[in-house]
Order: structure tokens, then C-alpha cells, then sequence
């Protein structure tokens, strides 16, 4: 959505792990699709940045992303899709609570 984001910003966004975004995104790099640049105002920053082929290849990855979802959802009616959407929600929702409380050693 926007270059020049935080490695941090990015993983609250999508709401992953910061250890699993620096992951992903030395994947990215490999791969030619992102930058990451020190922040000008502070060098322990590291900013990200599409590169000219990472833009190339959104309008892929996003076609990819509607068939693979229209294919999981074939034969439910809209409103069963409404449901699932709902349900994977509040999965959502009860992982990160699970994963921010203290778990006994």
C-alpha cells in the first residue's frame, strides 16, 4: 500500500510476528521484489520499498489470490461466505490474544 514502511509496521498490518516478517521479506529481497533502506533520520530503522519488479508482479499475485479464493469458496452461498469470513475472524482475534498472554514454562 505504501513504500517505505517499517519491517514493524508491515508484520502489525498483517498482523504477524516481527521475526516471521524479517523472514518474509529476506525471501522478498532474494527474490528481487523488495528494497530495504536504512531511515535517513535513524540508521537502526529499515525501511521497505518495492522494487520494479515487485510492482510487476502485484497485479499476478492478486489474481492468484481471487482464483485460489473462489475455489475454496465454490459451492457455499454468500451468506455461508459471509459466515466462514466471520468465523476466520474471530480465529484470528483468539490467536493473537493467546499469543500476547504469558505462557507458563
Amino acid at each position: 500500500e505504501r513504500d517505505g514502511r517499517t519491517q514493524s509496521e508491515i508484520a502489525a498490518a498483517l498482523r504477524i510476528q516481527p521475526a516471521t516478517m524479517t523472514n518474509m521479506l529476506q525471501s522478498m529481497e532474494a527474490a528481487g521484489f523488495i528494497e530495504r533502506r536504512a531511515d535517513p533520520d535513524d540508521a537502526r530503522v529499515s525501511r521497505v520499498f518495492l522494487t520494479q519488479n515487485g510492482r510487476d508482479i502485484i497485479a499476478t499475485v492478486l489474481e492468484l489470490e481471487l482464483t485460489v479464493g473462489r475455489e475454496l469458496l465454490q459451492g457455499f452461498s454468500e451468506s455461508e461466505q459471509e459466515q466462514v469470513g466471520h468465523l476466520l475472524l474471530r480465529l484470528i482475534e483468539n490467536l493473537e490474544r493467546v499469543n500476547e498472554q504469558e505462557m507458563p514454562v
